[in-house]
């Protein structure tokens, strides 16, 4: 029998779900226009019924509340968070872009484009009016202006990267702020839940922290489509984890010596040195550099740092048996003439293919009537040089082509024909441990008749100088320099300012110019070609010495070891033995002065004399004592041999990146002959079914396989037919704290560990004059052996070389979305990326600026005098910007404005001659850019351009996310989001079914009521 009160009850239900309805509703209202807030909806079931009796069946019983729901779909919430965080990247960027945009375009007078204008425009009035000290100092103050603005420019990048830098800071704390909030929440969520409450508030501001992390992270947000009520669920970023339950790891300021010690952001417990070993070198991974992928290594980089640069230029002069001048005004009293070349063959120096018909490869044939019958020339490489004379000798049996030096080698006899096979083998009986030279005897990739020279030893990696001193045997094969060649005439009135004027004039003349017989003022080789860029000019000066006595200097315009200085014979350029007389005598080369026995001059003795800048001067002493220096106090008793001394010589770094991985499987223990320990590699060879080593000579093809097998026990490497005795011929050695493995002659670095191991070994190899760098000089294994393009080393990443050894790069971005990843962005790739072109800018002007200056004559005191710098020097093209400055002396001096030119014999053409000031001017159209098609105003349009593109396209980038969010933000909100409309009336409708259910009640209670008081008792 139903219960009297089971109307009531039913009814009672009803009263609460309304009344439930109504409050949250008014939740819904009140909470409308909160951050995060999430529509919350009642879902409600009819209650179990009740059975009155079999022919009644199911009596209703009302309903019950089953939940508080909110309102949120996980797909809508992934694409909103996704959309959110490309947004705030392109937000940031755009705001980036225009700030940016403040420091470089400007309309009024202190732009940089109207700064240039007037400094080109002032300099071309010194021009025209030369003499008039007015207009010289005009155009000091509008270079001053001009250098003043570069240098203030780069304050405000210096700055903005600093703000940028400080942005990373505060959003990296504000990230791990919102992690360890949503780790809290998970928390009290969770207990929540456990209780059987309603923790929808909560899960909102979860929600809410995990959309402001999203929006500086990029971070993923559980999975879309599953369930996330779980209090333990994840954010991850990039595959890491950050928080999973009340578990977190947070975001790491990393700082970078190499990058100003500015942050990166890493994760915690993740975190990883971008290089394994800064004492090697720090570098500056930029955000677009290629990361490490699941089948890829492109984000780990081997640096084997072979040599460092001391980023110095070539000098010479100072020689020991110079001519002693008392006084600058002093005439030195010398006739002749002598030559001048700056450059390198190439760090890989390969000849043309000789072909002949009768024999392969031969160089030389027996000489004919009127053709030369003796050569010679000279090679180099760092401090190694040496003379090499070939010569016909007819007076033995078999008349025939002999090899010999200046060194004391043992003469070779080559016989009738001489060949690239006979030069090859001289070098490398003679100078083995300093040049290494390769014929297809020896190595088959190279071309059959041909010949390869390189630096080996101390000297591996170093740009080689081969030029020729009798004949031109190097230059017709194909390996001498190729850099103009300029003769330099010294005549018995020349002081030393003189001779070094004219050498200053004759790297920026007008070479028509002739002399009244019709003779040129300057001879060239190749003829009327001057140098045409600053690596090939030179400037010299006269200094003087310990003892005050005074000498001339010449000095490379460029840092670096490949603009080597190369003093040559005089006459014809590069034919007269006699001139290099002259040579000596101004101390630019040493030890001509040995006679043979016939009296003749030995040549083959002219050494260059190296001395290296703003350091204590040495001179090298070949004749005697070999390759020992010895400072130029001691020139004349020689009394410091045998004892070190600094290495004076110019240095490029020299180093390797990616070489060539193999991959090993175990590492097999032993020790040599005597006891040490070493190691052999083995590596499970499938389809063969016996162990083997892959050896790769560097440099080479890739290899072949090489069977290790065991005979009596041992264990032998076979390499082209060549046993290697594994015990004592593949030995352990550690240099630098690195682990190599040597079978015969050849080293393989060995990484990792017993159980997981690889080689690296012919890594791609570089040149750079600077210890600081993006692009350098790479040297090919085959092909263009000048190394003189620069390119990128390795995308997107900066080198700061500190010592010799090798280090791992790494570059692992953690941040790869959102606002963080923009700050890094700007500050490292944007930033650093602009200030890349300034830096081609400003050193282009200035070694330009100098270069021509140099040539010029000033006034008043510096009337006669040429050599002087205008702008400050500028070693290296990286890091140029903000070092344009003018000369100190340049600045409060307008009479040492190189404005004259000289008149071809060492002199000024007058005060009044502008010249060289037209000269100078001239640069502004000169197309020194982007592959000989832009000038520096074209450089710096495509610039600001450039920049203006990219703002552009951000600009474009950021309204396409803007609609993209707003699509996904309109698509959310209408699940999400409050309706006040809707939910007022929800609340009018809910109120009045509230009062239903409330009347429905009343009603039960009046008829009860009735029931019990109303209704009597029968018969009473």
């Amino acid at each position: 029998m139903v219960s009297t009160y089971h109307g009531i009850e039913t009814g009672r239900r009803a009263v609460e779900y309304f009344k439930k309805g109504m409050e949250i509703s008014g939740l819904n209202i009140t909470n409308m226009n909160n951050e995060g807030y999430s529509r919350q909806v009642l879902n409600r079931q009819a209650t179990p019924g009740l059975v009155s009796n079999p022919a009644i069946s199911y009596l209703g019983t009302g309903v019950e509340i089953t939940s508080i729901q909110r309102m949120r779909d996980l797909f809508l919430d992934a694409r909103y968070r996704r959309a959110t965080a490309d947004q705030a990247y392109w937000e940031t960027m755009v705001a980036g872009v225009k700030r940016v945009e403040t420091f470089i375009v400007s309309t009024n007078e202190k732009g940089l484009t109207n700064l240039m204008d007037s400094f080109w425009a002032a300099l071309e009035e010194v021009h025209k009016r030369p003499d008039d000290a007015a207009i010289r100092n005009a155009f000091l103050q509008a270079t001053d202006s001009m250098t003043l603005f570069t240098n203030d420019l780069r304050s405000e990048y210096l700055k903005y990267r600093d703000e940028l830098n400080k942005n990373v800071r505060d959003m990296v704390g504000d990230a791990n702020d919102y992690i360890d909030q949503i780790a809290l929440l998970n928390v009290g969520i969770k207990k929540v839940q456990v209780a059987g409450g309603d923790a929808n508030v909560l899960l909102d501001e979860r929600d809410l922290l995990a959309d402001k992390l999203v929006r500086l992270t990029g971070a993923d947000i559980g999975v879309a489509g599953k369930d996330d009520l779980d209090a333990d669920y994840k954010v991850t970023l990039n595959g890491k984890t950050l928080v999973q339950g009340d578990k977190v790891r947070h975001l790491m300021l990393v700082e970078n010596a190499a990058n100003s010690g500015f942050f990166e952001v890493q994760v915690e417990y993740d975190q990883y040195d971008l290089s394994s070993d800064e004492r090697v070198a720090g570098v500056i991974v930029e955000q677009r550099a290629k990361t490490i992928g699941t089948c890829s290594l492109n984000g780990v980089h081997e640096l084997d740092v072979i040599r460092t640069a001391d980023e110095l230029y070539w000098t010479v002069g100072h020689g020991y048996d110079r001519v002693p001048v008392e006084y600058r005004s002093d005439a030195v009293g010398l006739e002749g003439s002598f030559a001048i070349q700056v450059g390198s063959a190439g760090a890989r120096v390969y000849s043309r293919v000789f072909d002949d018909d009768s024999v392969q490869g031969r160089v030389l044939g027996e000489p004919q009537f009127g053709e030369l019958k003796e050569f010679d020339f000279r090679m180099a490489a760092g401090d190694f040089e040496t003379t090499i004379t070939v010569k016909w000798d007819d007076t033995i049996a078999t008349p025939g082509w002999e090899i010999s030096d200046n060194r004391g080698s043992t003469p070779k006899q080559v016989g009738p024909n001489f060949g690239d096979g006979d030069l090859a083998a001289f070098i490398n009986e003679n100078y083995g441990s300093d040049l290494s030279a390769k014929t297809n005897a020896s190595d088959s990739s190279i071309s059959e008749g041909a010949i390869v020279i390189e630096g080996v030893g101390e000297q591996e990696g170093r740009p080689i100088s081969i030029t020729d001193f009798v004949g031109d045997l190097m230059k017709s094969n194909g390996l001498a320099n190729e850099n103009p060649i300029v003769l330099i005439e010294v005549e018995e009135e020349d002081t030393l300012q003189t001779i070094a004027n004219k050498i200053n004039n004759a790297y920026k003349f007008d070479l028509t110019r002739r002399n009244a017989d019709g003779s040129p003022l300057y001879t060239t080789n190749p003829p009327l070609t001057p140098p045409s860029s600053p690596d090939q000019w030179v400037h010299a000066s006269v200094e003087t010495d310990e003892d005050g006595k005074f000498f001339l200097c010449v000095t490379s315009n460029v840092a670096g070891e490949a603009p080597r200085i190369n003093i040559l014979s005089g006459s014809s350029c590069g034919g007269g033995v006699n001139d290099l007389h002259t040579a000596a005598a101004l101390g630019l080369v040493n030890n001509i002065y040995d006679t043979d026995a016939t009296g003749k001059p030995i040549v083959a003795n002219a050494n260059t004399n190296i001395i290296q800048e703003n350091a204590a001067s040495y001179i090298q002493m070949v004749r005697e004592e070999g390759s020992a220096f010895y400072p130029v106090a001691d020139q004349y008793t020689k009394s410091t041999k045998g004892e070190t001394v600094p290495d004076v010589f110019v240095d490029d770094a020299y180093f390797a990146v990616d070489g060539q991985r193999l991959p090993v499987q175990t590492i097999k223990y032993g020790v040599d002959a005597n006891g040490n320990p070493m190691y052999y590699l083995v590596q499970d060879a499938i389809g063969i079914g016996k162990p083997h080593v892959t050896v790769l000579d560097p440099g080479t093809n890739l290899p072949t396989d090489y069977l290790v097998q065991t005979s009596n026990g041992k264990s032998y490497v076979d390499i082209g037919g060549t046993r290697y005795d594994v015990e004592t011929d593949a030995k352990k050695i550690k240099a630098n704290g690195v682990e190599y493995v040597y079978v015969g002659n050849t080293s393989y670095r060995v990484y990792g560990t017993e159980d997981e191991a690889y080689v690296v070994t012919g890594g791609k190899r570089y040149l750079s004059a600077s210890n600081d760098f993006k692009e350098a000089r790479y040297i090919p294994a085959n092909g263009d052996a000048n190394a003189d393009a620069l390119s990128e080393v390795v995308y997107g990443i900066r080198f700061f070389l500190r010592d010799e050894g090798a280090t791992t790069i790494l570059s692992r971005h953690h941040v790869t979305k959102g606002e963080i990843y923009a700050s890094l962005t700007l500050r490292d790739d944007m930033i650093l990326g602009q200030t890349d072109s300034f830096d081609e800018l400003i050193y282009e002007l200035a070694s330009q600026f100098n270069a021509s200056h140099y040539a010029g004559y000033g006034t008043g005191d510096y009337e006669d005098v040429t050599g002087l710098a205008f702008f400050d020097l500028i070693k290296t093209g990286y890091g140029a910007f903000g070092k344009l400055k003018m000369d100190d002396a340049a600045l409060f001096d307008q009479s040492r404005i190189a404005a004259a030119a000289g008149d071809g014999k060492g002199h000024s053409m007058g005060y009044g001659d502008g010249s060289n000031a037209l000269e100078i001017a001239r640069l502004k159209q000169a197309k020194l850019f982007m592959g000989g098609t832009a000038d520096f105003n074209d450089l710096y349009r495509k610039f600001v351009a450039d920049v203006g593109s990219f703002g552009q396209r951000a600009s474009n980038s950021l309204s396409t996310e803007n609609y993209i969010l707003e699509q996904v933000s309109v698509q959310r909100d209408s699940i999400m989001g409050v309706n006040s409309s809707e939910e007022m009336l929800s609340l009018v409708e809910l109120n009045n079914e509230y009062n239903k259910s409330a009347q429905y009640i009343s009603s039960l209670f009046q008829v009860i009521d009735k029931i019990i008081n109303g209704v009597g008792r029968v018969g009473v």
